[in-house]
């Protein structure tokens, strides 16, 4: 009865959810405009579509489905726009249909006509079933992307805030140039812009994979480690904060090396080192700084694993000329934030991709 009940809600909901989405992205094309208008900065208009910035996520809603196994027979990814906050798309991918599994499993142990088929039902099997759960990130991404530039709403994604998902990006490009949007779309958009704290987290694991040893023998230890994520971190967002360039950025890269040596030349002006200096006033660190003649060796070790990560490409990334400042200091929070709260409507411990229950479910968000 439940089922029944569903099946005639579920296409309302998906219809509320539907306009609530159009009228996202008819919001956030209006806080664009203000916000370049605002700051002075420069707008994207391309055959009359405003480009926006936008972040996205998927979680995939089994337990331990998502990480490093990625197993769950479903995906669900959502797409927030960067100025206002708002769901302005969202794709469910999954693997599973209960009605369809039936039928076929009564086709091969041959209980069907002939002539027989499946019976009309709202399908949730969108998805094949012989590829990685993994790729269903980038094959909703792609969907929601040509949707809004589709959209009657006049806009572009512009920029976009995803995690360091190096594989991604490839697959957003035109056919004619190896991805999978369609050739009238423009070229060289959406440009990826990464979140800050997996950025982060990148370039400390390597650091305290130094420290553990598990990568060569270095006297970089657990404490050095935690102070140089520490410093990266307050570069990184300083950096953003100052609204500074690439090439600034990549002037004073070595700023939280340096940093950790009591050189702050580099730094921020969020650096009390830095004021300190500015200001020929002397600084005392709660912790001693590192000796670049005694810990050479940290320094150099230090230096050799980070560098890749201060690379002209890379920085890029973070450091978008005419991007909206809060297109990187939110980063995919909201995503993760709706993805938790999507949790809460479909637990994890139950499996609702069978169905369209997953999708109806979704629509409520």
């Amino acid at each position: 009865m439940f089922r029944v009940i569903e099946d005639k809600l579920g296409p309302v909901l998906q219809k509320i959810a539907s306009d609530s989405k159009e009228k996202g992205i008819e919001l956030e094309r209006e806080a664009t405009k203000r916000n370049a208008t605002k700051n002075n900065i420069k707008l994207t208009v391309i055959d009359g579509k405003v480009g926006i910035s936008v972040a996205s996520d998927t979680h995939w809603p089994r337990r331990g489905g998502g990480g490093k196994k990625y197993v769950s027979p479903s995906g669900l990814t959502y797409m927030l726009g960067s100025l206002t906050g708002m769901i302005i798309a969202s794709h469910v991918c999954s693997q599973d249909c209960r009605v369809c599994h039936y039928f076929e499993k009564k086709k091969k142990d041959g209980k069907t006509e002939p002539d027989e088929t499946v019976r009309a039902h709202r399908c949730p099997r969108n998805f094949v079933k012989s590829k990685s759960p993994k790729t269903m990130e980038t094959a909703s991404t792609v969907i929601m992307v040509k949707g809004i530039f589709d959209c009657v709403h006049e806009a572009f994604i512009e920029f976009l805030c995803i995690d360091d998902d190096t594989a991604m990006m490839s697959h957003l490009r035109r056919k004619s140039d190896g991805g999978n949007l369609t050739d009238y779309m423009p070229p060289y958009f959406p440009i990826r812009v990464s979140d800050l704290n997996p950025r982060i987290r990148t370039i400390g694991h390597v650091v305290f994979e130094l420290a553990r040893g598990t990568m060569a023998n270095s006297r970089v230890t657990m404490h050095v480690a935690y102070r140089f994520k520490k410093a990266v971190s307050y570069f990184i967002y300083g950096m953003v904060d100052n609204k500074c360039d690439a090439t600034t950025c990549i002037a004073n890269k070595r700023a939280p090396l340096e940093h950790l040596f009591g050189n702050h030349e580099f730094c921020t002006e969020q650096c009390p080192g830095k004021k300190a200096f500015l200001m020929k006033e002397t600084y005392i660190p709660m912790t001693p700084p590192l000796n670049k003649k005694m810990h050479r060796d940290i320094f150099l070790d230090l230096e050799e694993v980070t560098a890749p990560y201060f690379e002209p490409d890379r920085v890029a990334q973070i450091l978008q000329e005419n991007m909206p400042i809060e297109a990187v200091l939110k980063g995919t929070q909201g995503c993760e934030a709706v993805n938790n709260a999507d949790c809460c409507m479909a637990p994890k411990a139950r499996h609702y991709s069978s169905t369209c229950s997953l999708e109806d479910r979704s629509a409520t968000m």
